[in-house]
């Protein structure tokens, strides 16, 4: 599994069910008419579980217990080569403006997945996995100094993600 799977599920018409994620909160839905409820996690998780709240206008009124658990899930992950992993890279001029100010990473994953890439947790755009061997971009626009990188598999559809594997790489300007 890449990215986190949708949950459905049913509850009280009209209840409001927050879905965790190893005790985290990763989404929130409201039960239709006929109970029926879906939410796609914001977070990956290996359990999920879901409880509702209904107001006292409800047949039940109050919280319920949690679910038994979902899961537990397993992901695969994107892997970042070797050369890059606790790094130094220095800055290129890769988009042709004149300025070295782009990182070139590199990383493996599966062919045709969709994979985000994160700099200091901060989404900077995504990418295909073209091929199942070495996928290399660029980072544009960075000034020299010590990076979080992250990268994980995105849904475009759904927006769901898989786990962030992160490094840190330290940009130098060239010499």
């Amino acid at each position: 599994m890449l990215v986190a799977p949708p949950l459905t599920g049913t509850a009280e018409p009209g209840a409001t069910v927050t879905v965790r994620g190893d005790g985290a909160a990763v989404g929130v839905a409201t039960a239709d008419e006929q109970g029926s409820w879906a939410v796609v996690p914001d977070a990956p998780a290996e359990t999920f579980t879901a409880t509702q709240e209904v107001s006292e206008s409800g047949e039940f009124a109050g919280s319920s217990p949690a679910s038994e658990p979902a899961g537990p899930f397993e992901y695969d992950e994107p892997v970042w080569s070797a050369a890059l992993r606790d790094s130094s890279r220095i800055l290129e001029d890769l988009d042709g403006d004149g300025v070295q100010a782009e990182l070139p990473i590199e990383f493996r994953g599966e062919r045709d997945a969709q994979a985000r890439v994160l700099i200091d947790g901060e989404d900077v755009g995504g990418t295909m996995i073209a091929t199942p061997g070495q996928t290399q971009r660029y980072v544009p626009n960075l000034d020299p100094g010590s990076y979080e990188l992250g990268i994980h598999y995105a849904d475009p559809e759904t927006d769901a993600v898989g786990p962030t594997v992160t490094t840190t790489v330290t940009a130098v300007e060239p010499d």
